[in-house]
């Protein structure tokens, strides 16, 4: 345990000293903002949606493997709407976690996780 904890606390410094930011920093920088982009368009959700029902057709169950991925920046979509109706603004993001439950997982195809 002590080893895994000296290995990854080298790993964060050298992280900081290379890049000039943190490991957490640099996930958000590199996966979640594009992945927050494309999610916000049609041509995303629609990706998502169809890569999802062809793992359900190969017998793996789509939610469970697209969700953990797409869900983080789904919520990020809705506290950034809630910070924005709090401000007075129009709320920046249409496409939410409680959207693609209501309207992109009709019928019984995809079912999501509860």
């Amino acid at each position: 345990m002590l080893t895994l904890l000296t290995l990854f606390g080298i790993l964060a410094v050298l992280i900081e000293t290379c890049f000039g930011s943190s490991l957490h920093q640099l996930v958000n920088q590199l996966l979640q903002a594009p992945l927050q982009h494309a999610l916000q368009s049609l041509h995303g959700i629609l990706g998502l949606l169809f890569s999802m029902n062809i793992l359900w057709f190969f017998g793996i169950h789509g939610v469970s493997v697209m969700m953990p991925i797409t869900e983080p920046t789904l919520l990020v979509a809705i506290q950034e709407n809630a910070a924005a109706l709090q401000q007075g603004t129009i709320p920046p993001h249409i496409v939410t976690k409680p959207f693609i439950d209501a309207f992109g997982f009709m019928g019984a195809a995809v079912k999501p996780l509860v």
